[in-house]
């Protein structure tokens, strides 16, 4: 809770400010220092009245005026996990007369942040497959067990975890965009479980398998990383439709040869 108190030229407490008296609708602004942001603001009470009594009103700071973060995030570097501890917390008050007050404020708490992505393998099989969606965070020194990461390793990067704690509303897949004829069902996140999305891929030339196609994912932009393109719009993977029953090899010009043996593999051949 914050408490704003009307004070008179001598320092005390102006008893007749209250609601119906000499009351003004006020402006409260609160802001946090941090070395990484590059914005320091919060949600704002503008032009309000909150209700003075004596002098004094009590202001109940919950998620209804959380205090947001801006930080520079590059979509090709990620960074270990950090803190932002309510050490210096300046709150800023102005009504309509234009009387001001400011105060500097020390806060109990931490703020955690994480360097995520939204990702996922590359998948090969008969239609339909399911796509395992992951959301993930980055993690090289950082504590396995603080984090409630340990054991959800990415299956193909280092120092990349699923998240378990991801919920819809932390960020989501806004789209699949295919570029070819795959339909993805559904196309927009509908329910993210312990980190994990799933979705299936259907081939829309079926009769055309084997089938290579190129699934671009649209998340909000602090779910993208690509470690090649720091302007990266989508986070990318690719499907390969086989036919059931069949396998594929493909020539030095991108021919289809042989579609007319066993799925079962033999790594002596195997090519």
């Amino acid at each position: 809770a914050l408490t704003i108190t009307a004070r008179n030229k001598q320092g005390g407490t102006t008893q007749n400010y209250s609601n119906g008296l000499f009351e003004n609708n006020i402006s409260i602004t609160p802001s946090i220092a941090h070395t990484a942001m590059t914005t320091r603001y919060g949600a704002a009470i503008n032009n309000q009245d909150i209700n003075f009594t004596n002098g004094v009103s009590v202001v109940d700071w919950n998620d209804t005026h959380a205090i947001a973060f801006n930080f520079d995030r590059n979509a090709s570097k990620p960074i270990e996990p950090f803190d932002v501890n309510g050490s210096d917390i300046n709150i800023t008050a102005i009504d309509l007369d234009n009387v001001r007050g400011e105060a500097n404020q020390t806060a109990t708490g931490t703020a955690r942040f994480y360097y995520g992505r939204v990702y996922s393998t590359d998948y090969r099989g008969p239609s339909q497959i399911i796509a395992t969606i992951r959301y993930e965070v980055y993690c090289k020194d950082c504590n396995f067990t603080d984090m409630n990461i340990t054991g959800t390793q990415s299956p193909t990067a280092l120092n990349w975890y699923t998240n378990t704690l991801h919920k819809i509303t932390d960020g989501n897949i806004t789209g699949f965009t295919p570029l070819g004829m795959t339909t993805v069902a559904p196309n927009v996140s509908t329910g993210i479980v312990n980190g994990l999305d799933l979705h299936g891929l259907t081939n829309g030339a079926a009769n055309n398998a084997p089938y290579t196609d190129r699934i671009q994912m649209t998340p909000q932009t602090w779910l993208i990383y690509n470690p090649t393109n720091a302007a990266a719009f989508s986070s990318d993977f690719t499907v390969e439709f086989t036919r059931a029953g069949t396998w594929s090899g493909q020539g030095s010009l991108g021919q289809t040869v042989d579609v007319n043996t066993s799925i079962r593999t033999n790594k002596r051949i195997e090519w």
